[in-house]
């Protein structure tokens, strides 16, 4: 069950439209990974609940399948707050304190329309898409930090149609054009066209090849 803390608005107790939990992907041998991530949502004032790779002899099909099966379980539940998904290999844009990460989400939150229901935390750009992004409209990549509602969910289950032969980067391209929340955030230290609140650390001391590198069971 997915317990939600009310927040306190002009005196009024209101419902945060981001739940407090927050899916993470992680192997079972990926201890480092997985203390990083634990400690870092932590921080940032949202409960890890760690989602395990689903098996396939292909890793980029594992990975969308795990994907898949997070936003199926998303799909099922009530309410329309945005639940948090992540790759374990993220990492917090050094421009935003982890303390501030949850507050910051639920302001920009304030700021987007409620019937997008798909919103990246973070993309990956390439020098055309760099031009053409913009705060609330991003056909971006990648797939390692992004949240969704149950209702934006169970639309995506019924629009993406070829889960199995695409990496959910390119799945969601192909199907969004979602706004970035932390889109004025850049990450130079690791590519330039990296935007977001999280990026994919793998110049981290922490980080260890993953799924895509070497074998992932």
């Amino acid at each position: 069950m997915i317990m939600v803390a009310p927040v306190q608005l002009a005196g009024i107790r209101t419902q945060s439209k981001l739940a407090d939990t927050a899916f993470y992907i992680n192997m079972d041998r990926q201890v480092g990974r997985r203390e990083h991530i634990v400690e870092l949502l932590s921080s940032a004032g949202l409960e890890p609940v760690r989602v395990p790779p689903v098996h396939d002899e292909v890793a980029f099909r594992s990975l969308v399948k795990t994907h898949k099966m997070i936003v199926e379980r998303i799909s099922k539940m009530g309410g329309q707050q945005y639940h948090c998904i992540f790759e374990d290999d993220v990492d917090i844009a050094r421009e935003l304190k982890p303390p501030d990460v949850k507050s910051f989400i639920e302001e920009e939150l304030e700021r987007i329309e409620d019937s997008v229901g798909f919103i990246y935390l973070g993309v990956c750009l390439d020098p055309d898409q760099v031009r053409t992004c913009r705060p609330h409209s991003c056909r971006a990549w990648c797939s390692h930090a992004y949240m969704v509602t149950p209702p934006g969910a169970r639309w995506l289950l019924q629009n993406i149609t070829d889960w199995e032969n695409n990496h959910s980067d390119y799945a969601y391209m192909k199907t969004l054009s979602a706004p970035v929340i932390g889109h004025r955030f850049t990450h130079d230290h690791t590519h330039p066209d990296w935007r977001g609140l999280f990026y994919q650390a793998r110049q981290a001391e922490w980080y260890e090849a993953g799924m895509a590198e070497k074998g992932y069971t």
